[in-house]
């Protein structure tokens, strides 16, 4: 297809740490300024910032704002918490348009174990879906999935391609007995 060297290259996001920095000790300046900067974990989502400053003299400073991680173009799996062995459902794709115009592409989704594709082997059916998606808006995918017989641990993986975007993201998916 068009797009499936891309999602292949896309860049996939892995790490979604629920919290996205601690560090309890920034020195300042003699003018009362400090700065400090993280790397923020892979989840595109908003985040709310607390701060807090003591001086040697015990006064006191707080503040609370919020930061945003996104892009452009947005895709998240949307997986059930596990599948049991034999069960049968549904996976989800989210693609999140940000941008101030309207966005085409392909969805792909491929489900390995062990590193090893099984699309086949969960009976996964046509990997790949196109999208069109208007201004600040989503839009849901759904893939029908077999379970086969055995405890596992699945990854998920999901890629949403456009001629100048790409974003992708890979959750695992338990098999339960």
């Amino acid at each position: 297809g068009r797009y499936e060297e891309s999602a292949k290259k896309a860049e996939t996001r892995k790490e979604f740490a629920d919290t996205a920095f601690f560090k309890p000790h920034i020195m300042t300046m003699k003018d009362g300024t400090g700065t400090f900067s993280f790397t923020a974990p892979e989840q595109l989502t908003s985040w709310r910032m607390k701060l807090f400053a003591f001086t040697r003299d015990v006064k006191e400073g707080t503040l609370t704002e919020e930061a945003v991680t996104k892009k452009d173009l947005m895709v998240r799996a949307d997986l059930p918490r596990f599948f049991r062995e034999k069960d049968k459902g549904t996976v989800t794709a989210i693609v999140h348009n940000e941008s101030d115009r309207q966005i085409s592409g392909e969805l792909f989704i491929d489900i390995t174990e062990n590193g090893i594709n099984i699309n086949q082997k969960v009976k996964l059916e046509d990997n790949k879906k196109s999208f069109t998606i208007e201004p600040h808006s989503l839009a849901g995918f759904n893939w029908m999935i077999e379970i086969p017989q055995g405890v596992s641990v699945y990854k998920v993986r999901v890629a949403a391609v456009t001629d100048k975007l790409s974003d992708a993201e890979e959750r695992e998916l338990p098999v339960l007995p």
